[in-house]
Order: C-alpha cells, then sequence, then structure tokens
C-alpha cells in the first residue's frame, strides 16, 4: 500500500475569511488550480470543521518537472489541503503539502497522476503568499 507523504505549514492572521477565500481563488487561477472541497473524514478531528477546508491540485508542468524530476515525471500531479479556523480576532490556516512514493502509481488520484510532495512545497509556498 502506498504511504502518503505529507509537510505542514501553519499561519495566523488577522485576514478575515473572505479575504482568505479571496486569496486562495486567486491562488488558484495564477496556479491553473483545481480547487475542490475536502470530504469530511469520520476519523478526522473528531467533529471539529473547519470554516474553510479545501484541496488544491493541478498537473506538474515542464518546468516544475525537470526541477523535481522523478520517475514517471509525465504522470506528476501536486495537491494541497488548505484547513482555515476562524479564533474570533485572528484566522489559523494550515496548508498541507502532499506527495506519494516514486512507485505508488497514483492510489490517490484516481489515475490523473502521481502526487509529487517537492512540487506540491513549491505550490503550497506559493499559495501563502496569496494569503499574507
Amino acid at each position: 500500500m502506498a504511504r502518503i507523504k505529507t509537510d505542514s505549514t501553519e499561519l495566523v492572521t488577522d485576514k478575515s475569511l473572505q479575504q482568505i477565500a479571496n486569496g486562495i481563488r486567486e491562488a488558484a487561477s495564477v496556479l491553473n488550480a483545481q480547487v475542490d472541497e475536502l470530504n469530511d473524514d469520520p476519523l478526522g478531528k473528531f467533529g471539529d470543521k473547519c470554516d474553510i477546508e479545501v484541496v488544491l491540485s493541478g498537473n506538474v508542468g515542464l518546468f516544475s518537472g525537470l526541477k523535481h524530476f522523478r520517475p514517471g515525471g509525465a504522470n506528476n500531479i501536486w495537491g494541497v489541503q488548505v484547513f482555515v479556523s476562524d479564533l474570533g480576532d485572528k484566522r489559523h490556516i494550515e496548508l498541507i503539502a502532499l506527495g506519494e512514493g516514486v512507485f505508488a502509481g497514483g492510489l490517490f488520484s484516481n489515475g490523473a497522476g502521481i502526487l509529487n510532495l517537492g512540487v506540491s512545497k513549491d505550490k503550497r509556498d506559493k499559495i501563502i503568499s496569496y494569503l499574507i
């Protein structure tokens, strides 16, 4: 069974939920990313739902593919989960870059490709620039 690799970054901001949502939308547009709502995980946070729970994903592309080369790179995709919680006067944001092992076979990508952690981390950092 393939193992998912992750790399998480957390930050706190004074921006409103609407400003954060707009930042996510803008980042998705610039990165040509698809934005999907995350499904509830029955074993996740035991009922604690964040105010925003989405995953951004896309194809790796030529430049990123060369920078983060790995076998089967033509089928590589990237993915970043974004969780935002309203804490009253501040918002907590967690961004999780996703990846799979080289021989994973795209277990979590429905045949679309294999999650490349290196590219996902780069995209996560670009998304952060739209949120701060």
